[in-house]
């Protein structure tokens, strides 16, 4: 009988199976958007099964289904639809969009994901379309320049193809240690973004909010940006892009033509401004050292495709940039693969991202005072570019030519960057789910350096002693960043309210190493940098950088951290989240420390009061409270650690000798960031006009940096017993938590849709931002660091001492100088401390005043954007304002005394120019406000223009877009020393241009900005 009724249960269900294979039709459409216009990607899934697709570049999709069968069809921005199938199987779906603009974005915000309706706190999200179109090395940060308020990116050398902007979120937030956001790329944290092809940006999430950025713990001070790149599709798309830039000098400075040199050089002219002597020859030392224009290129391919359990990604894209000088350049070759692959009815989810990539690049000088540009300012425009008694060889009058450095010494690097991670989660039920994480950032780099014995360069670096002596060095550096993340989710829906938890354990290694060697008196040129061992390698004496040297240095990271986000009935939200965290870094008792956030909105737009009013499509208040740390500094400061100090003769035999190499600080801990945020997302008139209003306070607390001490140390408390550095000098100086910055401002995002035609559309976009910083508190008794610092000391000729001065009360980058008087001729004229006028040369220290800041009180973006049918125009301008930069050109060769030998500005000897009027060279190199100007600017940024092509449906090749694009093209300023962007306005001292090897010191290094025309095209399979 037993039997007899599994027969019958087989049966049934053969039968069953049977009858709905015959009912199984395939059916095929087209999906539309409100206006008629096919939609590529659009998921259609049958319900039933949970198989389904995603439709094609035409906007076409095949399924296969039972007539009884209901299809779900969904796409970001549009409302979900379910339409049940029947006896036709030719089907067209029209999308509709969504009415409320916070509904139609997904946010990442860190472990996860949200609806932008559901984010309490501030995160400003960019997405792929939004990113501006830039080339060369420009990579993903340059990308959202301007796009995100209170987001400073800046690149002060656009000129060098391998330098890195410099980020800083809501003002500046620490002392000495790091000021740079925690990148996070595809959920690995500590990736790099140069090692990311803009083709594959997905999107750019940037969390400002203490409460978002508190998740991350100790490396969530200074903000947290999130780049995702794209993941593989369902259908198969081959796109490739391709385009040329060519780099031009913009906002050059003018010197004087060797014309102008020479009628100067005359006896008729005051000695204090004569120039000389004629070497005879005409030279334009800024053309021969650059060229004109230089040329770039980037070419890559991407696939994707898959079915509904598996999709790919892959691309490849080769990359090359010319620096405006005729040495620098760089080359990379980069790939990506992305896979994902749901087993088991998707029960367990599998991903992979893998990102390898090769560089080899070639520097010039761009480090001190006289780098190439500087020199091709400075240098007498009458010398010889090479010696005309020996033909081919270059001149070395005044034992010097820029042209040395960039033709016969060899200076390069070589890297390879590897990021991957992967990722296995197991959804145990429909709302429960666990996710092991793990990943690896990686990055090797060797460098090179030769200079032959025909070059002066060779016998600068030796000191003098002798020429004809090659010189070389190679050093290899490693760096690798280890994460493990295990996380577990479980999300709770009953009625109308909504819960969803986090809880994980997070774990990262970083690991640092690094090799050198240098030597010289080599026996011959042919064996450049490849055989050191040829040559001497304590050639190179007072060098303690050079010889041969090694390290290594590492730390860790553990954290179990945890999030509730709740909400209620659409209209209430609440987020909490916490992360206890625990760093090698510090002193045995302060190893651990606790980071949480909390952060609610309250939609009001659901609200009875409003949900009538037909203007408002939706209205969100929100706030946000978080705590997040900074361990941004060096390893081993809490430690005693030593090193070799060379040898030490005694009874005839040499020892070695070992001393301290830091003041160990046992109690160092955390630098920690309260903060506060107050907000309002909003979208009305039909969604025509949206954004964002933000209002933050950030209080930066034990903030670590360089104290000094008394030495020998008296140990305070026994902190540091027995310890007698081995410097010379009268004081040394200990990593301590000390002192408090704040940071307060307003942000707002305004987005406009001012013609929305189905044939015409124009957008327009509002940034701003206003930044206010004080320091609040310096010192403490313990570590007494006075009440200020100065800093910048502005480099020689002369002693012209610091540029500005950091003080307790003040705001950050504050100028501390002579104030100058009016000044008709002769010396320069200031006031005295009692207000009197005087000859700055008979000023002291004690008349010195704050006179300006270089700190930009209001940054801000504009941008518009047209499409006409298939053809598109954007237009971005940004800008800052109210500060003030130090005109380091003018106060070294700008007027028209000092130097005599050098060449100067125009300005010099413009009547109508200021700096023309200090003929005296008894106050030369005196600093005062003279030469500060207003550095605000508008600057038409980046304009682009393109045309796409949609071809047939059934065609291979889908569609064409050729398009063009112009960066950097007008500056709009008052500032007289060329591009005010070449000026650092992050970190500690803004407004002063700095010596591009130390942030310690002032210089004229110049670094001529770059306009750049962009072409390109782009096609789609």
């Amino acid at each position: 009988m037993q039997s007899t009724s599994y027969l019958l249960t087989i049966l049934f269900l053969v039968m069953h199976f049977s009858l709905s294979a015959q009912n199984t039709k395939v059916y095929s459409g087209k999906v539309v958007n409100e206006a008629g216009m096919v939609m590529r990607g659009v998921s259609v899934i049958v319900q039933r099964t949970g198989e389904g697709t995603q439709t094609s570049e035409m906007g076409r999709f095949t399924v296969q289904a039972n007539e009884r069968d209901s299809l779900t069809v969904s796409f970001t921005g549009y409302r979900k639809q379910t339409l049940s199938l029947g006896a036709s199987t030719d089907i067209l779906i029209k999308m509709e969009p969504v009415i409320a603009e916070l509904e139609v974005v997904q946010i990442n915000v860190g472990y996860g994901t949200l609806d932008k309706k559901e984010v309490t706190t501030s995160v400003a999200h960019v997405s792929a379309k939004e990113l501006l179109n830039v080339g060369g090395n420009s990579g993903a940060l340059m990308a959202i320049q301007g796009k995100v308020a209170g987001l400073t990116i800046s690149n002060t050398s656009t000129s060098d193809p391998n330098a890195t902007p410099s980020v800083q979120m809501q003002g500046v937030s620490s002392r000495n240690a790091g000021i740079q956001p925690l990148y996070i790329i595809n959920g690995v944290p500590g990736g790099n973004p140069q090692n990311i092809n803009n083709d594959n940006i997905e999107s750019i999430d940037v969390l400002q909010g203490g409460a978002a950025a508190a998740i991350y713990g100790t490396r969530g001070s200074n903000g947290v940006i999130i780049i995702t790149t794209k993941k593989g599709t369902e259908t198969d798309d081959i796109t490739t892009n391709s385009y040329f830039t060519f780099d031009y000098p913009n906002n050059r400075l003018q010197t004087l033509s060797a014309d102008e040199y020479v009628r100067y050089t005359s006896t008729d002219f005051p000695a204090d401004v004569r120039r000389g002597p004629d070497y005879g020859a005409r030279t334009d030392w800024f053309d021969v050292l650059t060229r004109r224009p230089a040329v770039g290129q980037k070419h890559s391919i991407q696939f994707s495709g898959g079915g509904p359990r598996t999709n790919y990604l892959a691309s490849v894209d080769y990359k090359t940039g010319e620096g405006i000088d005729i040495r620098s350049m760089r080359k990379e070759y980069g790939a990506q693969l992305v896979l994902n692959h749901n087993p088991l009815n998707k029960l367990l989810n599998l991903s992979l991202n893998v990102s390898p990539r090769f560089v080899n690049g070639k520097y010039a000088d761009y480090g001190g005072e006289n780098n190439t540009f500087t020199y091709a300012l400075m240098l007498n425009p009458t010398r010889p570019v090479y010696d005309p008694n020996a033909p081919g060889r270059l001149s070395y009058i005044e034992n010097n030519n820029p042209l040395d450095q960039l033709t016969l010494v060899d200076n390069g690097f070589k890297s390879f960057y590897l990021d991957w991670s992967g990722s296995a989660r197991i959804n145990l039920l429909n709302n429960l789910s666990s996710t092991i994480a793990i990943g690896q950032s990686y990055v090797n780099t060797n460098g090179q350096y030769f200079a032959p014995s025909n070059s002066i360069s060779s016998f600068q670096y030796n000191f003098g002693t002798m020429r004809g002596s090659p010189v070389a060095s190679q050093n290899l550096n490693t760096s690798s960043i280890y994460n493990f993340d295990w996380t577990g989710n479980y999300s709770l829906s009953v009625d109308r309210h909504k819960l969803d938890v986090l809880g994980g354990y997070s774990y990262s290694y970083f690991d640092n190493n690094g090799f050198s060697a240098s030597g010289g008196n080599f026996p011959s040129d042919a064996y450049g940098y490849n055989n050191l061992g040829d040559g001497d390698l304590n050639y190179i004496r007072d060098n303690p950088a050079g010889r041969v040297g090694s390290y290594r240095n590492d730390s860790k990271l553990i954290a179990f951290l945890g999030r509730a986000t709740y909400s209620f009935n659409s209209r209430y939200y609440a987020t909490a989240s916490i992360r206890h965290e625990g760093s090698s870094k510090f002193g045995p008792d302060s190893k651990w420390g606790n980071f949480y956030g909390f952060s609610a909105a309250w939609r009001m737009k659901e609200e009875s009061f409003l949900s009538n009013v037909q203007w408002i499509n939706d209205m969100k208040l929100r706030m946000d409270y978080g705590v997040t740390g900074n361990q941004d500094f060096p390893s081993y400061q809490s430690l005693n650690s030593f090193r070799s100090f060379g040898t030490y003769p005694y009874l005839g035999t040499q020892y070695s000798t070992f001393g301290i190499l830091n003041i160990p600080n046992p109690e160092l801990q955390w630098e920690t960031t309260e903060s506060y945020n107050f907000g309002l997302d909003f979208a009305v008139f039909n969604n025509r006009i949206s954004g964002a209003l933000n209002y933050y306070i950030r209080n930066n607390k034990d903030l670590l940096g360089l104290y000094p001490l008394p030495i020998p140390v008296a140990p305070p408390n026994n902190y540091f017993p027995g310890i007698y550095p081995p410097s010379s000098g009268a004081r040394a100086q200990v990593y301590a938590n000390v002192g408090t910055m704040r940071n307060w401002g307003v942000q707002f995002q305004l987005n406009g849709k001012v013609i929305d035609k189905p044939s015409f559309k124009y957008d327009i976009s509002l940034t701003g931002a206003t930044l206010g910083n004080k320091l609040v508190e310096l010192s403490n008794q313990l570590y007494n660091g006075g009440t200020f610092i100065n800093e910048v000391e502005m480099s020689a000729p002369g002693s012209p001492g610091f540029a500005q001065r950091v003080e307790e009360g003040r705001r950050v980058g504050s100028f501390y100088m002579l104030k100058a008087a009016e000044n008709t001729g002769g010396p320069m004229m200031v006031y005295d401390r009692g207000g009197n006028v005087i000859p700055a040369n008979e000023a002291n220290a004690d008349d010195r005043q704050y006179v300006g800041n270089g700190l930009p009180k209001f940054t801000f973006s504009m941008g518009h954007t047209f499409t006409y049918k298939n053809a598109d125009l954007s237009i971005f301008f940004r800008g800052a304002a109210g500060y003030d930069i130090f005109n380091t050109f003018a106060f070294y060769i700008g007027t028209p005394v000092g130097g005599g030998n050098r060449n100067v500005l125009e300005s010099a000897f413009d009547p109508d120019s200021k700096y023309s009027k200090l003929t005296s060279s008894s106050t030369y190199a005196i600093l005062s406000d003279y030469f500060l100007e207003d550095g605000s600017f508008i600057k038409l940024d980046n304009v682009s223009a393109g045309y796409t092509f949609n071809l047939k449906e059934n065609s291979y090749l889908k569609s064409i877009r050729i398009y063009a694009t112009g960066r950097n093209l007008l500056t709009f300023t008052k500032y007289t020393g060329g591009d005010p962007e070449i000026v650092p306005i992050n970190g500690m001292t803004p407004g002063v241009i700095r010596n591009y090897t130390s942030d310690l010191k002032g210089s004229f290094t110049h670094l001529p900005s770059m306009a750049q025309w962009m072409t390109g095209i782009q096609f789609k399979f």
